[in-house]
């Protein structure tokens, strides 16, 4: 629970370190969030899932100890940490070569003169 606001939940997710989930409940006068024994925190779950496909509002399961708790959210953000945010996307990589290859390019056109330089060469190809 965030002390700014009572009502939205703050939960953490062991297998995806630095993912946080802010949710709010859609009855969270009747849900109770766990707690762990700090003030304001919110225990970690063994197990994180969320539904998108319930209309309107998306489901959040949070298991730990065996139990589960389903939670209807009236408003949900992720907040993914930027090193591991595109880990799953298939972007192109450069192998050694080709990083090589364009660090020599930069360091020439660092020179002075080195931009017109490397003009040259490519017209000549």
């Amino acid at each position: 629970m965030d002390a700014r606001d009572p009502g939205l939940w703050r939960v953490t997710a062991p297998e995806r370190p630095g993912l946080l989930v802010y949710l709010r409940p859609v009855a969270s006068a009747a849900l109770r969030a766990p707690r762990t024994g700090q003030a304001g925190e919110f225990a970690a779950f063994d197990r994180l899932a969320i539904d998108w496909s319930q209309e309107p509002d998306p489901t959040v399961t949070l298991g730990r100890d065996g139990r589960s708790l389903v939670v209807p959210a009236s408003l949900m953000t992720l907040h993914e940490p930027i090193e591991t945010l595109y880990e799953l996307l298939p972007l192109a990589t450069f192998d050694r070569a080709a990083r090589r290859f364009w660090w020599r390019v930069f360091l020439i056109m660092q020179w002075p003169g080195g931009g017109r330089l490397l003009s040259l060469i490519a017209r000549r190809r």
